[in-house]
């Protein structure tokens, strides 16, 4: 339990690294960003922001996990429907996933800041003792969500719920990307982490 508590850890906080820096955070405090610095304006103007991105890292796709069966884990998001000034919640689920263990999940949630405004995103029961970090990123329409758990847990069912806020009328494709799942994977003494196939099914609000 040490040696998948400390790796997951690891896992962690090298997520959260590449998340914190590829977000700017809110755009009410953009100075909590810990990627971001202020930069001093010498004609008196209030200081501009600047934030240095860090690219991502690249899974390679040998690394996958090949023992994963021919049905692969499926994540997917609600659409629903608003009128203008309601508030949304939209539930992220995994199917398919009862045939083996999980460990931790990524992913972006995207939509158009035009039309929506990301407020929270919550834990669900299946969910709620892993260790959570939540970017939202609310001028360029995408939220960083990153879970990661000690232990190993399954089954299927709500991993994350999220509210939104309906701005104006139209409709907003919600998609999730970078989306990756982990397992973990013991070899001898070693245990270490390996990606599970995903299968996005992606979503819209519609605002009348």
């Amino acid at each position: 339990m040490k040696k998948n508590t400390a790796i997951i850890a690891l896992l962690l906080a090298v997520v959260l690294v590449v998340s914190f820096s590829a977000c700017k955070g809110s755009e009410n405090n953009p100075s909590n960003s810990p990627s971001s610095s202020q930069n001093p304006d010498q004609t008196g103007k209030s200081p501009t922001t600047t934030t240095t991105i860090t690219p991502r890292p690249t899974i390679d796709p040998s690394a996958i996990d090949q023992e994963t069966p021919e049905n692969p884990m499926i994540m997917s998001i609600d659409s629903a429907e608003a009128k203008v000034g309601e508030k949304i919640t939209l539930t992220v689920s995994l199917d398919n996933s009862a045939k083996w263990t999980w460990c931790s999940f990524e992913f972006t949630i995207n939509f158009d800041p035009a039309k929506l405004k990301m407020i929270s995103a919550t834990t669900t029961d299946l969910t709620k003792d892993m260790y959570a970090a939540i970017n939202p990123n609310y001028a360029e329409g995408k939220g960083k969500i990153v879970c990661a758990a000690g232990n190993e847990l399954t089954g299927d069912g709500a991993i994350c719920t999220i509210e939104f806020e309906a701005l104006a009328t139209g409709t907003s494709d919600i998609t999730l990307t970078d989306a990756l799942m982990f397992r973990f994977v013991t070899s001898g003494e070693a245990t270490t982490t390996m990606p599970i196939k995903l299968t996005i099914v992606n979503s819209k609000i519609t605002i009348g």
